[in-house]
């Protein structure tokens, strides 16, 4: 929770305020404008209801309750990720549902780590992902380059998950972990059966146990560092 946090709900749009209502700006994101009727806060979730029947989740609202005018004010600040429970991403060994059958999508399947930068870094970025240890078990970087495509790539690309790059321009950035360690290598990426359009992953490295992680962003030569919960799968 955080004081002073509030959320409203307008014929065109929800609004928030980080002081009691004193001062309102819009949470529009790539929300149309349309009416909303009803707001929910579900955990780390608000929920939106519209006129028009539809739904929309704002899937992790944890850096609107972390935020202040400190952090605004910031060179950078690396946000702390709330608790990440250990999924499978898919066990569905059917044929996956065509591109065109309409779907909502799936939450990430992983740590959603938030970093705000005030101006564009001027050096390579890193981010680094160390297990309780202190032994590092993924390490992402602002220059990594996506993979030059696969000539023996045996499924239409739009299955394939794009690259993710660690963003170094100014403003508010989302990365996600996959909670995996990098891939060791191979002649060819191989794509499971349960697919998701651009959400299918390749090859990816050993899956980490559930346990406690210290993520740290490097940023123009400081470094910000949270930990990061790995809950176990409660079913």
């Amino acid at each position: 929770m955080r004081q002073g946090l509030l959320f409203a709900a307008t014929e065109l749009a929800v609004y928030v305020s980080f002081n009691d209502g004193g001062n309102w700006q819009p949470l529009r994101l790539n929300m149309p404008a349309t009416s909303v009727r009803d707001l929910v806060i579900h955990e780390d979730d608000l929920v939106v209801a519209t006129h028009g029947r539809g739904f929309w989740i704002l899937d992790d609202m944890s850096p609107l309750r972390q935020m202040t005018a400190e952090i605004a004010a910031a060179r950078a600040h690396l946000f702390a990720p709330r608790p990440t429970v250990r999924l499978p991403r898919d066990t569905n060994e059917d044929t996956p549902l065509p591109p065109e059958e309409p779907a909502a999508k799936n939450p990430p399947d992983g740590a959603i780590l938030y970093y705000y930068l005030k101006s564009a870094a001027s050096a390579e970025m890193a981010l680094e992902v160390f297990d309780s240890t202190g032994k590092l078990v993924r390490r992402f970087s602002s220059s990594d380059k996506p993979a030059l495509a696969d000539p023996a790539l045996n499924v239409p690309a739009y299955w394939v998950r794009p690259f993710q790059p660690l963003a170094a321009e100014a403003g508010m950035h989302r990365f996600i972990w996959d909670l995996h360690a990098a891939p060791a290598g191979g002649p060819h990426e191989e794509y499971p059966i349960s697919a998701i359009y651009q959400d299918t992953p390749g090859t990816q490295g050993e899956w980490m146990p559930p346990g406690n992680y210290t993520v740290k962003l490097t940023v123009d030569g400081k470094t910000y560092s949270q930990p990061v919960m790995v809950k176990p799968d409660p079913r």
